[in-house]
């Protein structure tokens, strides 16, 4: 049996924790998203002495809130994965 989704835990794990690297769109491959979290990221770090900086990074936390709840609201599959 071929699988072609991605596991539903795995996904907002890594959302979860490792967010701000992407590695969630890694997981459910998507690498553009995940190499504009990874620029974004970057980007918010370097000018976070400034109030961008922080307004950059609040803005891509609630985005990732936000994959979070839409991935735990998908159904799964009986081996736990979602599509």
């Amino acid at each position: 049996m071929e699988n072609k989704g991605y596991s539903k835990l795995a996904y907002i794990l890594c959302a979860l924790f490792l967010g701000s690297f992407g590695i969630h769109s890694f997981i459910a491959k998507k690498p553009i998203q995940g190499i504009l979290f990874i620029l974004t990221t970057i980007i918010g770090w370097l000018t976070v002495a400034l109030i961008i900086g922080g307004v950059i990074l609040f803005i891509e936390g609630i985005v990732i809130i936000i994959q979070i709840i839409m991935a735990a609201s998908k159904p799964s599959d009986q081996y736990g994965n979602i599509k």
